[in-house]
Order: structure tokens, then sequence, then C-alpha cells
């Protein structure tokens, strides 16, 4: 019956006076050995291996789309022409304001 109970709840955002509540009804919570060791186990396993961390940290590195690539002279030129065009509309609405 719990289990179902919090299944309802999943994903729904509580209320800023039911979180005040929430929060006030945990503090001053003492917690067992017992159940400081439970949660000392439940983060030692959330904490992933060196391996892992390493294949993340390959996957994250630099810009893999744009790898080896560069912009043409022309697409260089439009870039440029771009940024000086909106950089002279932002001057503009300066002292327009």
């Amino acid at each position: 019956m719990r289990e179902t109970q919090l299944r309802v709840h999943l994903g729904s955002k509580a209320s800023e006076e039911t979180r005040k509540k929430m929060s006030e009804s945990h503090k001053g919570q003492k917690r067992s050995e017992e159940a400081k060791e439970h949660m000392r186990i439940a983060q030692r396993k959330r904490a992933d291996s060196d391996e892992e961390k390493n294949i993340r940290s390959e996957r994250m590195k630099g810009n893999k789309l744009w790898l080896g690539k560069k912009h043409s002279e022309e697409t260089k030129a439009k870039m440029r022409t771009t940024q000086a065009r909106k950089r002279e509309e932002r001057e503009a609405q300066k002292c327009a304001s």
C-alpha cells in the first residue's frame, strides 16, 4: 500500500507551504546507527567506478561535431559583417535610450 501511495505523487511538485511543513517535521529527527549505515551504503553504491568516470569524461570532451573542420574565408567574412551589424544596432539602441 505504501509503495502505491508514493507512486501517486511521483513527479508532482509540492507547494511552498507543504515543503515548509515537511522541513519542520524532519528537523531535530535523530537517526539510528542502523539507518545511518544504510544511508552510507546507499551513497557508496551511487559513486561511479573510475572506469565509468573516464568513459563519461571522454564522451564529454570537446566539440565532436565540428572536430577537424574550419570555416571558409567566405563564411568568416559573413560572420564578421553580421557581428558588426549587431554591434551597430546595440550601439544605436544605447544612444536612443
